[in-house]
């Protein structure tokens, strides 16, 4: 195999791996093969796929090399986990310990970059607490239904969540009736959520690769699913922890029509594409 050769098959490996991989996975897996007539050997991977990572085709993660950007998905990971209303340190701690781990280094440093730019924010600790909490300004309803209901509390008063989202709902402009409950115990959305994730595992350009709603609806699988349904299987995927939604930051700013083929979950919140954890 010649040089040129063995550089696009080291990127196509790296491109199908489910994880980042070392140099040194790398030579083992391609034992055999020789440069300039000498065995294939850690030292020459990083000199050889150089450009593929300062063209952007491949990441460098530490040493080891993958097919995503660790910032974008630092930052997804911190945006997804906002909804949690932790602090800075446990917002950080989480989005780091997903699979594949994240540099704790490298999260801080897109933490305290989204604080800057104003799409995360520190809010004032919770009763009882000590922390301040940090949200996602672009989709802070979790953040208002707790205050909602914390501060009707503070008056003997007490209100379903249901209405107080559908509250929210109407603060965004666009009034959204409260989600049926998504949990596994209904049989037939855990099988289409099932159905789902096999569909995005097919098509993805590659493990991990992001899939558009958009592209999945249109799935013969799929395409007869009505929008809730759908919408509560891939909710459901996200709440048992096996795929990330990518939020859309300016779904009120789309045409309607636009807006019907993203996922949304009752509080205001859209999602325009899925990947698995």
């Amino acid at each position: 195999m010649d040089p040129p050769g063995i550089r696009e098959a080291l990127v196509q490996a790296i491109q199908q791996a489910q994880s980042p991989l070392s140099a040194a996975q790398l030579a083992r897996a391609f034992a055999g093969t020789k440069v300039d007539g000498k065995k294939l050997a850690a030292k020459h991977i990083a000199p050889m796929l150089a450009g593929d990572v300062d063209s952007g085709r491949l990441f460098a993660w530490g040493k080891n090399y993958w097919n995503r950007d660790p910032e974008t998905l630092a930052r997804e990971r911190l945006l997804a986990a906002a909804s949690e209303m932790l602090g800075k340190t446990g917002l950080a701690t989480r989005a780091a310990a997903g699979d594949p781990k994240l540099q704790k280094g490298l999260v801080n440093k897109v933490r305290d970059a989204l604080l800057r730019e104003g799409r995360l924010r520190e809010m004032p600790a919770a009763a009882g607490s000590k922390s301040k909490r940090v949200i996602d300004t672009a989709h802070p309803w979790p953040f208002l239904e707790s205050e909602i209901a914390a501060l009707l509390a503070s008056f003997g008063i007490e209100r379903p969540a249901s209405q107080i989202r559908t509250l929210l709902g109407g603060a965004q402009g666009t009034p959204v009736p409260a989600p049926s409950p998504v949990t596994a115990s209904t049989p037939a959305i855990g099988a289409i959520a099932t159905r789902l994730f096999d569909a995005m595992t097919r098509i993805a350009f590659s493990p991990g690769a992001s899939v558009t709603f958009q592209r999945l609806r249109t799935q013969p699988e799929l395409a007869a699913l009505d929008k809730r349904t759908f919408d509560e299987a891939a909710l459901l995927l996200q709440k048992e922890a096996k795929v990330f939604l990518n939020a859309h930051g300016f779904a009120k700013a789309i045409a309607e029509q636009e807006r019907e083929q993203l996922v949304t979950d009752g509080y205001g919140n859209y999602y325009v594409s899925i990947f698995a954890r």
